[in-house]
């Protein structure tokens, strides 16, 4: 039986980075780039207003509260009237280029507009001074020419993608989606209930659960059935699966899927290399990790569905993540509420948890008190996972736990501020 961080580096190690290809922005929600997005050109490309108001020419010296200069019209500046040289001040909008010459801008609540004066012309008054480059946007102030803007390995969402536009990105080069087969069985969890709840018929609802949380990693699910026999059946299934060239097959182990020595027997007869069975960690500390010459990996797990859940966040997602090349996960360290369950455990163990933020900052970690972590309550009112170290303490003030989201870098982090943490 191997630790838990041996288990993964020994995946890790059997993991090969995906191909890239290369595909437009208006599909790439959710994708892994493989190459760095660069500016194409200074952001801002041109000096540009940050504020609406009035643009005008301060040069070397501020102009004071109270200054009036006159108000430059439309047709005016179509006679060609060049406002900065005369003095004058006109209207402009946020993001609006500056004109050659015009270095600051007066915002629009800071100007008062005065009634024309003999000759007809509109004035402006400063409520407040005014510095050249006062609101202005100066070329290349966020970004020169060949700037990273977003990393390799950076998952893309709606504002990555507007960003990667704004820098002049068409297309944008990405790591292929992990190819994924999934056979399971959820008979473990409600095998015998068929007589006792209407509409049960032993609905395997881990294949499911599988693919959905596969899919939230960035994965194309190829296949996805119920394991319905055994023995030579899945030897067979196995064959088949193997010869698609996918990149993760995932198989669970319930009453219907061979046991772990015939299923290692089965890996070993197609000439898959078993890279181990047994992990320290619980629940799920059976866990068959194997690979077939042609780079697919293969992953047994439990049909029980706590032990399935926490393979598949501990196990199963990181490894799709990081064939897309995407960065290691990184908990965070909340101190531990009472009560502690289980107490006592031998062994290292992923629980569902409840994270929360007291009011005075600090997080706080909840696991709820229960013989099963997938209970019906404890999975109402957890929204996150903790890592419970072997011969966990009764709870003290000072016991901090790694915690996960149950989404790969997502965690939701309620505020409660009348909560008290002493039992």
């Amino acid at each position: 039986m191997i630790s838990y961080a041996e288990a993964m580096a020994e995946v890790l190690q059997h993991t090969g980075r995906l191909s890239v290809e290369s595909i437009p922005l208006e599909v790439a929600q959710g994708r892994t780039l493989a190459e760095a997005v660069v500016s194409r050109c200074p952001i801002p490309p041109v000096d540009q207003a940050a504020v609406d108001g009035y643009a005008l020419h301060c040069g070397s010296k501020s102009l004071p509260a109270g200054s009036e200069l006159p108000l430059v019209s439309i047709r005016r500046l179509s006679r060609g009237h060049d406002p900065a040289q005369l003095g004058w001040a006109r209207r402009i909008h946020t993001n609006a280029p500056m004109s050659d010459g015009m270095d600051a801008v007066l915002p629009l609540e800071q100007g008062q507009r005065l009634p024309p004066d003999a000759d007809g012309n509109l004035r402006l008054r400063l409520k407040a001074p005014l510095h050249r480059g006062d609101h202005v946007h100066r070329q290349g102030a966020e970004a020169d020419t060949g700037t990273e803007i977003l990393p390799a390995g950076e998952v893309l969402d709606g504002p990555r993608i507007l960003l990667a536009g704004t820098v002049g990105a068409e297309r944008l080069r990405v790591v292929s989606r992990p190819q994924v087969a999934i056979f399971s069985t959820g008979h473990d969890r409600h095998g015998g209930l068929e007589g006792y709840c209407p509409g049960n018929s032993g609905r395997d609802v881990n294949g499911s659960y599988l693919e959905m949380m596969a899919r939230t990693v960035g994965a194309e699910v190829r296949m996805n059935q119920p394991l319905g026999q055994c023995g030579d059946y899945f030897q067979a299934m196995l064959q088949q699966v193997r010869d698609l060239s996918l990149d993760v097959i995932i198989c669970t182990r319930g009453e219907a899927a061979p046991r772990d020595e015939q299923m290692m027997s089965s890996l070993r007869a197609l000439d898959a290399r078993i890279l181990f069975s047994k992990v320290a960690v619980t629940p799920g500390s059976s866990l068959i990790c194997a690979q077939f010459p042609g780079g697919s990996l293969f992953f047994g797990i439990s049909a029980e569905p706590a032990a399935m859940a926490a393979a598949c966040r501990f196990f199963l997602m990181p490894t799709l993540a990081r064939m897309q090349g995407r960065a290691a996960e990184r908990p965070v360290l909340a101190r531990l509420a009472p009560p502690l369950w289980p107490a006592g455990s031998r062994l290292p163990g992923f629980r569902r948890a409840r994270l929360y933020q007291h009011a005075d900052g600090t997080l706080w970690v909840q696991i709820p008190r229960s013989d099963d972590p997938l209970a019906l309550q404890g999975v109402r009112r957890t929204n996150a996972w903790a890592v419970v170290p072997p011969h966990a303490p009764t709870w003290r003030g000072e016991t901090r736990l790694e915690v996960y989201g149950t989404l790969p870098d997502m965690l939701d982090i309620p505020l409660e501020r009348h909560r008290s943490e002493t039992g």
